[in-house]
């Protein structure tokens, strides 16, 4: 129809936000790049903030989300169980009638799309069960000393996974298929997300024990260690990738992500290339910092910083009025990309 599509996408840098006219990449900022890289102009004040950004990234690493993190997420039998606490278990009992009687006033209850509510309290019985039972028996203690590849699990399901890795969605055979390609004196290092303490059967940790190269490694180990003393980041689409890009880290990724267009990525779009992406990887990798500091520069020159996951999750689903002034710079970004006027705050509060 002609009409004009924008995405909102963090930039996962700190807490930026930018435009972008395909969802996996960072279009405007990948044009500036384009422009950077063929020295067509250049952009001091950006270039500082990306070089500041990045000494004070490797000197302290912090996650662009800070929701996503061990010290966020339920990571512990504590932290799962604390909904049986007085104050928090009557909440929890209200939200579960407020789920029943919604779905009995949906008209359109029969639609596949409507979450039947005992199947939600079923799933949740489930997790845990699987968190009290513990997975305690199933984790390796690191060492910092051996040789590792780090694969960070991803959040499932998610579009990272199920729309742009094409035929790399199962994770489980992913890591079976690094596992088979690494050196011999090579580990692989799998952590879980933190968002999904408790929502993967046993089985499927069971199987990933089976892999004789393997270490589980806690959810509550801090990523950053692990990306800082890896020989190799793996991962379909993973922000872990780009902080170990961020960190002179080698990457090797399966699906679209907007970082595979620096050189320092290799993307893998055959199975049977992966034993030689990693020997590529991990004896002739070089880090290009010119190339990086462009790179960022063209992010800072195309972004705001509006921390709007931050606004979004503190507001319970939505951003609250008073809020709306930090959304300003936003606005007038998608207004400078339409053509428009700036917007003040008044006019969409």
């Amino acid at each position: 129809m002609r009409i004009k599509v924008l995405f909102i996408k963090p930039a996962r840098v700190g807490g930026l936000h930018t435009l972008s006219e395909d969802f996996p990449g960072l279009s405007f900022a990948e044009k500036v790049f384009a422009k950077l890289q063929n020295g067509e102009g250049s952009l001091p004040e950006e270039k500082k903030l990306a070089e500041n950004f990045l000494k004070e990234f490797r000197a302290k690493p912090s996650p662009y989300s800070h929701q996503d993190t061990p010290e966020k997420k339920p990571v512990s039998k504590k932290k799962q169980f604390a909904f049986l606490a007085p104050a928090k278990f009557f909440v929890s009992l209200r939200w579960a009638l407020k789920n029943f009687i919604d779905y009995a006033k949906n008209p359109h209850k029969d639609d596949v799309f409507v979450v039947k509510p005992w199947h939600y309290v079923w799933d949740r019985a489930k997790r845990k069960a699987r968190v009290l039972i513990g997975f305690e028996g199933f984790y390796n203690e690191i060492d910092l000393d051996e040789n590792f590849v780090f694969f960070p699990l991803q959040y499932e399901p998610e579009a990272g996974t199920s729309v742009f890795s094409k035929f790399y969605t199962d994770q489980l055979w992913l890591i079976q298929q690094v596992a088979r390609s690494l050196p011999i004196d090579f580990k692989i290092y799998v952590k879980e997300h933190p968002a999904m303490y408790g929502h993967r059967a046993r089985r499927f940790y069971k199987e990933l024990k089976k892999i004789p190269n393997l270490k589980l490694i806690r959810p509550t180990e801090w990523s950053f260690d692990l990306i800082k003393h890896s020989k190799l980041i793996v991962t379909i689409t993973g922000t872990s990738g780009w902080e170990g890009v961020l960190m002179k880290k080698p990457a090797i990724t399966f699906g679209d992500v907007f970082y595979n267009k620096l050189p320092m990525v290799k993307k893998c779009e055959n199975i049977n290339d992966l034993p030689y992406l990693i020997k590529e990887q991990v004896e002739n990798f070089h880090h290009d910092e010119k190339i990086l500091v462009d790179f960022l520069t063209a992010i800072y020159k195309e972004s705001v910083d509006v921390d709007l996951g931050k606004l979004w999750d503190l507001e319970g689903g939505r951003i609250a009025d008073r809020k709306t002034d930090e959304l300003a710079p936003l606005v007038d970004l998608i207004a400078k990309k339409l053509n428009l006027n700036k917007i003040s705050p008044k006019s969409f509060s």
